[in-house]
């Protein structure tokens, strides 16, 4: 009984192992243009193919893109690592390094989407690995075609993903990069697909037409394919010329916040309010229907605006809101690109009881005067007017009836208020 306790406890343990790493996943892959000759001592044997090289010095001598994805380095996010490595005594320095993606479907980078960006810049081969000072992460770019030194060599395409930028040498010289080449880690809840990769390496003189670059064999190629497979060691078609690159992101959408923030009370009558989304939206979907503003009466006219840099949607009401009201932000039925349907969202606030200045007994001539030309449109009046001045009509001995709008009879009442003639 003992035995057969120890060999089921060793099963059940081998079992719970097992379904530890069953939700593992790691993609790993490797292009190269090194050609035999130029290896260095720690590079494997080279070439292999999917990528192209320009100008003699990374064609004759090459360059080397390594890749590896997991979802467990850091759990609940896709840790992306890259290694572009020389071949021997390369004398071109790279500018930059672009990961690019289907702009239709996957290019809505902002800043936010990346954490825990590790790079090290490291010289050529024999100057013991030096680290340069950190590239920076240079934010979402939307090129027509990549600066390749040669623009012929490229067709156009959109160009929507992540750039670093690489520091020159001595910094004062933007034409002088060193023989350097990088580690890059990142981490992002965009799972893997299949996209581009593009190295610019920067002159070292001023010599026109030096320009060196490297690019996977596909980067024209617009119709990514979407199921990656466990590597891409080998090229092997249709494989070859592809990178694996951040893809769509499979998060729902959410609203992060709302201005004014929920439960806020004495909002101006001007105000409308912003909705601010976690990740890119639909702009089609963004109407007043989705995202809406309403009070006891119902919904309330006016437009919306999507600015997709900020992922967020701004309301403007047609018509000052009225006073002392509580008004409710619906957002329900947008979606992002991917048509998933952000999670349902409300938040509510209510405005200005009266007017402050006037309640509190002060009351100028000027503010009549303002009155008086907002009236004849002289000027045109601003949420503060609309909160100051908004008087009439005033019933029940003299109590302020707000109505929207500023006329002749507020400035008259605030005149009379000025000259002791009335009190509110």
């Amino acid at each position: 009984m003992m035995k057969r306790n120890r060999i089921l406890a060793v099963f059940l343990g081998l079992m719970l192992a097992a379904a530890s790493n069953v939700w593992a996943v790691t993609f790993t892959g490797v292009m190269s243009a090194i050609p035999a000759g130029a290896i260095p001592a720690n590079t494997p044997a080279d070439p292999i193919p999917g990528i192209t090289t320009a100008s003699n010095s990374w064609t004759s001598r090459g360059v080397r893109l390594d890749w590896t994805i997991d979802d467990t380095t850091n759990p609940g996010l896709w840790t992306y690592h890259y290694t572009l490595s020389p071949g021997l005594s390369v004398n071109k320095g790279v500018k930059y390094f672009d990961l690019e993606v289907e702009g239709t479907e996957a290019g809505d980078f902002l800043p936010e989407d990346i954490a825990n960006v590790t790079t090290i810049a490291k010289g050529a081969p024999g100057a013991n690995g030096t680290v340069l000072t950190p590239v920076t992460l240079d934010g979402v770019r939307s090129l027509t075609d990549q600066n390749s030194g040669n623009p012929t060599a490229l067709a156009p395409h959109p160009f929507h993903g992540i750039r670093w930028l690489l520091p020159p040498s001595p910094v004062n010289d933007p034409t002088n990069y060193p023989a350097t080449f990088f580690d890059v880690t990142f981490t992002t809840v965009r799972g893997p697909m299949w996209g581009d990769f593009f190295v610019f390496g920067d002159q070292t003189n001023n010599v026109p037409n030096t320009f060196a670059t490297a690019f996977n064999n596909q980067i024209d190629n617009l119709t990514r394919l979407t199921d990656p497979p466990a590597n891409n060691l080998t090229g092997t078609p249709p494989l070859a010329g592809w990178v694996l690159v951040p893809g769509p992101d499979s998060t729902t959408p959410a609203v992060k916040s709302t201005t004014p923030l929920d439960g806020t009370n004495g909002v101006l009558l001007g105000t409308g309010y912003t909705a601010v989304f976690s990740k890119a939206m639909d702009p089609a979907t963004i109407t007043t229907a989705t995202c809406s503003l309403s009070e006891g009466n119902g919904a309330v006219a006016g437009s919306i605006n999507y600015d997709p840099a900020t992922r967020s949607a701004v309301f403007t009401p047609a018509t000052p809101l009225a006073r002392n009201t509580v008004y409710t932000v619906n957002i329900s039925g947008a979606s992002d690109k991917a048509a998933a349907p952000v999670n349902a969202s409300t938040a509510s606030f209510t405005t200005v009881i009266a007017d402050g200045a006037l309640v509190n007994n002060v009351a100028t001539i000027g503010d009549a005067l303002r009155a008086l030309r907002i009236t004849v449109n002289l000027v045109t009046p601003d949420a503060n007017d609309l909160n100051h001045l908004d008087v009439a009509p005033l019933i029940n001995t003299n109590q302020p009836q707000p109505d929207g709008t500023i006329n002749i009879a507020d400035a008259l009442a605030i005149l009379k208020k000025v000259v002791n003639l009335i009190n509110f």
